[in-house]
């Protein structure tokens, strides 16, 4: 918005008398007033809401007239509290304690009468009490005891002791509590609560569900985990839903099957729960035989439902790991398997599952059990050739390949079938045998979330993230419509690393390499010493039908490691004197790559990760900024979005969609003043993923000081009157450039950027004014708008311009009293980013 100065201008007697007139015979006479505008408080008309311990900042404030026009005039302001006490301050961040307090923003102009704008500020503690609890477990055997322990409470306020309870209870029964000690007498479900209240009256409560079970059995010989052939199987309910009504709807009990006993569930209420996934029935199997996972060679668990279930959930009860997230139903037994040895230590005992259940409708569904098979010895290549990870030249391959788990909601399945060297039906170009996966997954009754099922390989070898070079999979879609490919990874102790590496294979027929790229995978897998025991991939398609792909071999992918490309990018000598080059926050380090937009075909990128100021970063060693005229930042991104710029380790500036193409940021604009050294340039954002930075050069200019040899017309791509111009507060796409509307044909051109004065600047050898009795500048813009006029760094006059001709400002009329010198003189505009500014020449014209 153009801002304007308030003031009152002299007008002649005649005038005046004029004006009276009008407004007695009723014309409108224009009004004042002052606005703010709060941000992160509540706001009910005039009063302010604050919580207490939260900080409160004085908002600028703004006058406007009737018709929303901003005017520039001296606006003070005043907090008081209750009791009358100024407590206003030169800073605007306030932490204020309880109470009401007043807040008055005034502003005056000659002439005018403006009103005061006054809000009551009202600072209260309204939050209940944040309790942490520690001590518990999930499951206790009968007869243990355990001590519940409250690690902190966390308040604005101070807690009233005399408030704060532990309680206990087994269904809707009281237990005692004995100096923070539960024991639990008899197998159930139990349910320990505790509360505090502060001084003010806010109570904070939290509930744990705990359950006790009996002493466990060795295995059965049938090879039954879990199932309910036995009367002391256990299934504890429990809703995970805010709502307690919401536990209310489900029940369970035995029931008879074609395989004998099985565990009923019927489940009411689901229409809404699909709704938002927050409500999920969540059930507890315990009380299951004893096994260890190391003599477990799967484990299998069969469902039925009539209905299709669209969540069938399944978490290891202790650390609640997934295991998978598939669909069930439709009529069938489904039998869903996976290796222990992924989710367990091989001596760590499988005998307690949870399982949520969402579904689109009411449904009942049967658990008939959860089962294992004897653990076997896995088939090792010993033709492998070394450094390979698979080539499917054997069927015996078909024993290191198991179902998909996805904690993405990949649908456990697919097909997959090893086609060993010399088969019939492999693809042309297969080297030996391949790997065929056949995607049974309906995407069209899946939606996009869940278009994608896929395979788990089990490598021959394990690897250590500190050998990668990234991972090559040579794969033939056949032509059919897969979309995308993606990886995730199991690594020691049976962690599976979320989320996963999204591919992007090329669609239509032939095999091509898939890389999983080295950065991304360092992105998941920090630690060097992490061992990789198996992949995880899938294929994500958006038909029904099935598909199928080939997967002729997977190996490394030959990538350099993170120090070998800081050592190219510190090698190029685009970067000036830096000393190092990090990624900040998780962002994908790539290196120099390749970028036609670039200067000599090489750029640095980087690209953000969902984090706090995750971005790059280059380092200096305390460089003396004051022996450059200029350090001149070449920066774009891969699309238009919005970065920060940091200086010396601290936010400096947000811009807002910086270039289509590369802009040039003056590192000077960021200063704070009296900083005189470099040590760190950063290029971030905070909480957005995927933004791809790249950073063309880092340029320190040094000073230039032969101005009077310029002649100021900037007639020619290359004059040297380039270097009387600069870009300001992150304009960019600073040149001369042809123009035919110029005098000369050419022009300096420059574009604004999203901040405060953005635009050009043409500096001098501090003129003495008194020399001359005009200096112009004959200006343009690329579309017609208004700009402001700046001399000697100070606001003078917001100018309108059109696009189609030049228009004539001479300097000298915009001088303040007492000024003798010129040193610059800009053309700029706040807050609007694409304002394309041409200057043609400036002409000096002497004293006569």
């Amino acid at each position: 918005m153009m801002k304007k100065t308030l003031r009152i201008l002299l007008l002649s007697a005649l005038a005046l008398v004029s004006a009276i007139f009008v407004v007695s015979c009723g014309g409108a006479k224009e009004k004042y007033f002052l606005k703010a505008e709060f941000k992160n408080v509540a706001i009910d008309g005039n009063t302010v809401k604050i919580e207490y311990g939260n900080s409160f900042t004085v908002p600028a404030a703004a006058v406007t007239d009737d018709g929303g026009e901003e005017y520039e005039v001296d606006i003070k302001w005043k907090l008081v509290s209750a009791s009358g006490e100024d407590i206003t301050k030169t800073s605007r961040l306030f932490f204020l304690e309880t109470g009401e307090y007043t807040l008055t923003f005034s502003a005056s102009a000659e002439g005018t009468t403006i009103k005061d704008l006054v809000y009551k500020v009202v600072c209260a503690d309204t939050l209940a009490p944040e309790i942490t609890v520690g001590g518990l477990l999930d499951t206790y055997t009968v007869g243990d005891s355990c001590t519940v322990m409250i690690q902190n409470i966390k308040d604005a306020s101070d807690i009233d002791d005399t408030k704060t309870y532990i309680k206990a209870y087994k269904g809707d029964e009281e237990i005692a509590v004995e100096n923070g000690v539960v024991t639990f007498a008899t197998a159930g479900q139990y349910k320990i609560v505790v509360s505090a209240t502060d001084n003010v009256g806010n109570v904070g409560k939290v509930e744990i569900p705990v359950i006790a079970v009996g002493e466990y059995e060795e295995p059965a010989a049938d090879h039954t985990i879990w199932g309910f052939e036995s009367e002391e199987s256990v299934a504890v309910l429990r809703a995970s839903s805010s709502s307690e009504e919401f536990g209310k709807n489900i029940t369970a009990e035995k029931a008879a099957t074609e395989g004998g006993k099985s565990l009923k569930l019927g489940i009411t209420g689901m229409g809404s729960a699909i709704i938002d996934r927050s409500k999920k029935i969540d059930v507890r199997l315990v009380g299951g035989n004893k096994v260890k996972a190391g003599d477990a060679g799967s484990v299998i668990f069969r469902v039925y439902a009539e209905k299709l279930v669209d969540d069938f959930i399944v978490y290891t009860a202790t650390d609640n790991m997934l295991i998978f997230d598939a669909k069930v139903g439709k009529g069938k037994w489904i039998d869903l398997s996976f290796d222990p040895e992924t989710y367990y230590d091989k001596d760590a005992y499988i005998d307690e599952f949870r399982v949520q259940i969402i579904a689109e409708e009411d449904v009942t569904l049967y658990i008939d059990g959860v089962y294992y098979t004897d653990y076997v010895e896995p088939w090792h290549d010993e033709n492998l050739e070394e450094g390979v990870y698979a080539d499917f030249n054997e069927a015996e391959y078909a024993a290191r390949v198991s179902s998909v788990t996805g904690a993405d909601y990949s649908t456990p399945g697919g097909v997959w079938e090893v086609l060993p060297a010399g088969s019939d039906g492999l693809p042309a170009g297969t080297n030996g045998g391949a790997l065929k996966f056949t995607s049974t997954v309906d995407a069209t009754t899946t939606g996009s979330a869940k278009g994608r099922d896929g395979f788990y390989y089990k490598l021959v070898d394990n690897i250590n993230v500190s050998e990668l070079s990234g991972i090559k999979v040579r794969v033939d879609l056949c032509g059919n419509p897969f979309t995308v490919m993606s990886c995730s990874f199991v690594t020691d102790f049976g962690t599976t690393v979320w989320p996963w590496v999204s591919l992007s294979p090329k669609a239509g027929g032939g095999y091509q390499d898939v890389i999983v790229h080295l950065a991304d995978i360092k992105s998941l897998l920090d630690d060097a010493a992490t061992v990789i025991k198996g992949i995880h991939f899938r294929f994500h398609k958006n038909c029904a039908e099935e598909i199928s792909c080939y997967i002729d071999e997977i190996c490394p992918a030959g990538e350099k490691d993170a120090a070998i490309m800081k050592n190219e990018i510190l090698a190029s000598g685009k970067y000036g004197a830096a000393t190092d080059v990090d990624v900040l926050d998780n962002a994908l380090f790539e290196g120099l790559v390749t970028d036609g937009l670039a200067s000599g075909g090489k750029a640095v990128k980087a690209t953000t990760a969902y984090g706090q100021n995750s971005g790059i970063a280059f380092y200096y060693d305390n460089i003396d900024v004051t022996a450059y005229s200029k350090i001149i930042i070449v920066l774009r991104l891969g699309k238009s979005n919005s970065i920060c710029v940091n200086v010396n380790g601290e936010y400096r500036k947000y811009l807002a969609n910086p270039a289509d193409g590369y802009a040039e940021l003056n590192l000077f604009d960021y200063l704070k003043e009296g900083e005189t050294t470099l040590s760190e340039i950063s290029i971030t954002r905070t909480q957005v993923a995927g933004i791809e930075i790249y950073i063309d050069r880092i340029e320190f200019v040094a000073p230039f000081n032969d101005y009077a040899s310029l002649d100021y017309d900037f007639s020619a791509s290359d004059d040297e009157d380039i270097y009387a111009a600069d870009v300001a507060n992150g304009a960019y796409g600073l040149a001369i450039v042809e123009d035919a509307i110029a005098s000369d044909g050419y022009a300096v051109k420059a574009t604004t950027a999203y901040g405060m004065d953005s635009g050009i600047v043409i500096r001098f050898d501090d003129l003495d004014v008194s020399d001359y009795s005009a200096i112009k500048v004959y200006v343009r813009l690329g579309q017609a708008n208004s700009v402001g006029l700046y001399i000697n760094g100070e606001y003078r006059k917001f100018l309108a311009f059109s696009a189609d001709s030049y228009t004539e400002i001479n300097v000298l009329e915009y001088i303040k009293e007492g000024e003798t010198t010129l040193s610059e003189i800009s053309i700029a505009r706040t807050q609007v980013a694409g304002i394309q500014i041409y200057v043609d020449k400036v002409v000096f014209i002497a004293a006569e």
